[in-house]
């Protein structure tokens, strides 16, 4: 995961949107972070024109960590690192649960219960979270698009050595983005709602995620 997150942080198509993920620094640094990352990319890549042909052993894992690790000291930038590992140790079933109760939330909450299947919401319950959804300039599933529009000679470069899984990269930014926007939305739901209310909501997301045949545990292990 290290590998890829620092292949995203290397891409042009990414850079305005480093804020989504936590990663909030001056152009400057910012800047230096971009070109650091871009010169370990070429460090484990070597002379090689695809990822999955590079060595990865645990040595050559810990020296690409070290590099970075290294990088963001030299530019007082640490808190960035804490950021990496924690977007990158999430597990596959948190970012579906996550994906799914953002859209659920975003989406069904707008729409008004009278005439639909399932349980009625609650209009001060309904309330307190529309007053909690932030508009954002971007949405995460626009990564994919801007990811493959750009025609940036890095860009085409790092898009080349990930041919055989595209969107690799757009899905962690999407995941990533998706995870720090409903802790914040959660966040501001816990400041409107009673614990009570908290409770009934869940339940009613939970039937609402069932009424769709969601297969897993809906809710995100970070919820409560």
């Amino acid at each position: 995961m290290t590998d890829y997150l620092i292949m995203l942080l290397s891409t042009d198509w990414f850079l305005p949107f480093w804020s989504e993920i936590g990663i909030c620094v001056d152009d400057a640094k910012k800047a230096d972070i971009h070109e650091g990352c871009r010169a370990i990319v070429r460090r484990f890549m070597g002379d090689r024109g695809n990822y999955f042909q590079i060595d990865f052993t645990d040595k050559r894992r810990q020296e690409t960590e070290s590099l970075l690790i290294d990088l963001l000291g030299r530019l007082g930038a640490g808190y960035v690192r804490f950021v990496l590992e924690k977007e990158g140790s999430g597990s596959n079933k948190d970012e579906m649960s996550t994906g799914i109760m953002s859209s659920i939330l975003a989406h069904d909450l707008l729409l008004r219960d009278e005439g639909t299947a399932g349980p009625v919401l609650d209009d001060a319950i309904r309330t307190g979270v529309i007053e909690a959804i932030v508009a954002y300039d971007v949405d995460p599933n626009q990564f994919s698009r801007i990811s493959v529009e750009s025609d940036s000679t890095w860009d085409v470069y790092v898009s080349g050595l990930l041919a055989e899984t595209p969107g690799t990269l757009s899905n962690i930014a999407f995941f990533a983005a998706q995870e720090i926007r409903l802790k914040a939305l959660w966040r501001r739901i816990c400041e409107r709602l009673s614990e009570k209310q908290r409770v009934d909501l869940i339940c009613w997301y939970r039937i609402m995620a069932a009424s769709r045949g969601i297969p897993i545990n809906p809710v995100p292990s970070f919820i409560s």
